[in-house]
């Protein structure tokens, strides 16, 4: 692996710019049920034994070349760092809160799409960004809920309002169309988890959220502009993916268990593993703690979040803290980091749910996208700026098992 500084322990707060980020009409599922309703019988699903996870043979991930220049595109994009691989390797690289790139091929130099502002063609964040059918770039600015497009030069070509649906939770670019997932807080029966997913395609020009189809799930949600309640310290966050070919990825993310459902909201896949998350120790309470703290602006602020998480810690890590299912169908699932809080596990399937290995990464880097057997990966921790996005492959097993420190487990 790349030589990297200590990473920080970051609990699993949502970041403080996201709990603050004013004019944005967000919400963020959380304490949905492990059990989706509805399964039909013949979904295949599969719980793998405890003795399958603990023999998931641990995989090397090998550098090959950073995925831009240093002196072209600030290689060090932050830890939201996002990624989407179009034709002919043109890739999009962005985060919330910095500009969107495009790098058009190896050894392309990057570009700047776009500009931060609030005339045409400018966004406040970026929290989608995909290709057209047509080859041009896509972006989804939720703060201006504003629908940007640009031609292959980066040039703007027109700016759309889009309306956001209730509850609206995520987004995404799906075949040139902006999906959005949403939860009906109005349609619940007052029971904690009872509000519905729902899939939105998000028209242009303010039109009406056209919805495609309701998910067999059910979760309850709070809004992150009200803050009430701010999540505890390490609670399971359910982790979403609207997939390119339609399809919905899906977590709860209190056990070792994904959903995986098709283009018209019906389940195709479960698939896990018997095992669960470990016990949160007093010490990655209180380290955790402190590093939400110090992203608090003021002392007030601070004894507000200290006062929000007294006695609400969980007892157990999440079993997982992200998920992405990559170009080339691999589910990748993050676990919680090490007790340590310096590096953390990810557990690789294939696309039919079969495990193939896993990885230890920095707690900080991110598995993004792969694109012709390579995956690129976020390194935020990185010393060489370079460093900091690079596309690496995976080399062969480096030990039989994943060993007794790995993961969250």
């Amino acid at each position: 692996m790349m030589p990297s500084r200590p990473s920080r322990s970051t609990g699993h707060m949502p970041p403080l710019h996201l709990v603050l980020a004013l004019g944005v009409s967000m919400s963020a599922a959380c304490g949905a049920r492990d059990t989706p309703q509805g399964i039909a019988a013949n979904v295949p699903t599969t719980i793998h034994a405890r003795s399958a996870y603990d023999a998931i043979p641990v995989l090397d991930l090998v550098p090959t070349r950073p995925a831009c220049v240093v002196d072209v595109l600030d290689c060090s994009p932050g830890g939201e760092v996002k990624a989407v691989v179009g034709s002919e390797g043109r890739l999009l690289v962005w985060s919330l809160d910095r500009p969107l790139h495009e790098i058009a091929g190896e050894g392309s130099p990057a570009k700047v799409v776009g500009r931060v502002g609030g005339g045409p063609g400018e966004y406040r964040m970026i929290m989608a960004a995909g290709f057209s059918r047509s080859g041009e770039l896509l972006a989804f600015d939720p703060a201006q809920q504003r629908l940007l497009r640009y031609d292959c030069s980066g040039s703007p070509v027109a700016t759309s309002q889009v309306v956001l649906p209730p509850g609206f939770i995520d987004a995404s670019f799906v075949g040139g169309e902006l999906r959005a997932l949403a939860v009906d807080k109005a349609g619940g029966s007052g029971a904690p988890d009872s509000a519905s997913v729902r899939v939105f395609v998000l028209e242009p020009d303010g039109k009406k959220p056209r919805r495609l189809f309701t998910l067999p799930v059910r979760q309850r949600a709070w809004a992150l502009t009200d803050m009430r309640p701010v999540p505890g310290l390490f609670a399971a966050t359910p982790q979403w993916q609207l997939l390119a070919d339609g399809q919905v990825l899906y977590s709860a993310a209190t056990a070792i268990l994904v959903h995986r459902y098709d283009e018209s909201g019906a389940p195709v896949l479960h698939v896990g593993f018997d095992a669960q998350p470990r016990e949160v120790t007093k010490d990655e309470a209180e380290r955790s703690l402190e590093v939400v703290l110090r992203q608090a602006p003021n002392a007030q602020m601070r004894d507000a979040m200290r006062a929000s998480q007294a006695g609400r810690v969980a007892e157990r890590q999440p079993a997982i803290t992200a998920l992405r299912q990559l170009e080339n169908g691999q589910i990748w699932m993050r676990e919680a980091p090490r007790a340590a809080g310096d590096s953390v596990r990810w557990l690789v399937l294939d696309s039919a749910g079969t495990p193939v290995g896993s990885v230890m990464l920095d707690t900080e880097s991110r598995v993004l996208t792969a694109a012709d057997g390579l995956i690129l990966v976020s390194q935020p921790g990185a010393v060489d700026p370079s460093e900091s996005l690079v596309w690496m492959r995976v080399a062969s097993s480096v030990g039989s098992t994943a060993g007794a420190g790995s993961g969250g487990q």
